[in-house]
């Protein structure tokens, strides 16, 4: 991908994790309540926390409470604007920043398309215990593109929120969702990555739209007030996240943008010097021609008899200039003046032309760098994409 092409949209995977572990807990728990029922009651008189929730007393190490935040995601708490409610969600998924190549395996999806595609962070997890819910975040090494992060982190809570609804409550929010994503604009690039991250599969559309449209997505008045309302049980002040967002993209669109400003320059200040070096060379060869006649009409001139000379008037029009009538040897040394003047402003518009050469030389490199520079951002806010200059 050339880095005038659009960048590839950033992609969040949420998936349940579907590992041997998953698998075999939901095995364990059916064989502890068929072992419950066979013993009839005898279980529970016996077990001194009979009032906890079943799963909590079966696997007691998925009931633990979660770490609280570090200082690091506390911090990225704040950023997001996060409610007490939210930020208690936020700690029962241990976050984790992650690299490139971490995300890559932690938040490997078969369907995805490296190709087309970077994946910045998911959540996962297991419906039988919310405490095994986890969200990793891909963190750029660029300090400018830090505010992606706070994008990032809060599309992969509120699918945490999301999957923490109940059955109804999911389908009441499906409907509102539905509503808000026909309420965006069709060119935004919301719905391609709302596409892209449900890969044809529409039992995850109301997940990634609600984390999506509450991440990215602030129309002038909101969205229903209902939806509004869910989105507030979890971040204090929506408009201010999504514009943290704007700003994320725009730190892209800013930088792309002034590389091609700069390109415009360097492209400009090129023809400029092309034009005036072929005008320069055109007026140089008219020079000499002008002097190779001048050459031979001296010649002539100094093969003529003092006597003979004198006897011959030549009139001389200068460029832009009234005619001029003088004797054939004034008229010698008229033309061998203007020879050498117009020699002398071709020797300095010549030296004018190579300091404007040399600067916009200078400014295409300035610029290469600059271009480097938009490429190593682009190639660490897209994680596996491949840009060329």
């Amino acid at each position: 991908m050339t880095f005038f092409e659009q960048a590839p949209m950033g992609r969040h995977a949420s998936r349940r994790r579907r590992s041997l572990v998953g698998r075999v807990s939901t095995a364990a728990m059916l064989v502890v309540l068929a072992a419950a029922t066979v013993g009839g009651l005898w279980l529970m008189s016996q077990d001194s926390k009979a009032d906890e929730p079943l799963l909590e007393r079966i696997f007691p190490a998925l009931a633990a409470a979660p770490p609280p935040l570090s200082a690091e995601f506390a911090d990225l708490a704040d950023r997001m604007m996060l409610t007490a409610e939210g930020r208690e969600v936020f700690a029962s998924t241990q976050p984790r920043y992650a690299d490139a190549d971490e995300i890559a395996a932690l938040c490997r999806d078969e369907s995805h398309d490296p190709e087309n595609e970077s994946t910045l962070g998911c959540f996962t997890g297991f419906e039988q215990s919310r405490a095994q819910d986890r969200i990793f975040i891909y963190r750029p090494t660029d300090e400018r593109l830090g505010q992606s992060t706070v994008t990032t982190a809060a599309h992969e809570l509120l699918h945490a929120v999301y999957a923490r609804m109940s059955s109804d409550e999911k389908t009441r929010v499906a409907e509102l969702l539905s509503a808000a994503t026909a309420l965006v604009s069709a060119d935004d690039p919301v719905h391609d990555q709302i596409a892209a991250s449900m890969d044809g599969d529409d039992e995850k559309r109301a997940t990634e739209q609600f984390a999506y449209l509450g991440s990215q997505v602030h129309p002038d008045t909101g969205f229903s007030a209902e939806l509004e309302q869910i989105y507030a049980r979890t971040i204090t002040d929506r408009a201010a996240l999504v514009e943290t967002h704007r700003r994320a993209v725009a730190v892209l669109d800013d930088v792309r943008a002034a590389v091609a400003r700069a390109w415009e320059d360097v492209a400009a200040a090129e023809q400029a010097n092309a034009q005036t070096r072929a005008q320069l060379e055109a007026d140089v060869d008219a020079l000499s021609k002008a002097a190779a006649r001048f050459a031979d009409d001296r010649a002539e001139f100094e093969a003529t008899s003092p006597e003979d000379r004198a006897r011959w008037r030549v009139t001389l029009t200068p460029a832009g200039g009234e005619p001029i009538t003088m004797s054939w040897e004034e008229s010698i040394a008229y033309r061998d003046d203007d020879l050498n003047r117009i020699r002398g402003e071709h020797n300095a518009r010549r030296t004018e032309l190579e300091l404007a050469e040399a600067e916009a030389a200078r400014l295409r490199a300035d610029t290469q760098a600059l271009q480097d520079d938009a490429l190593a951002l682009l190639r660490d806010a897209y994680p596996g994409q491949t840009f060329e200059g």
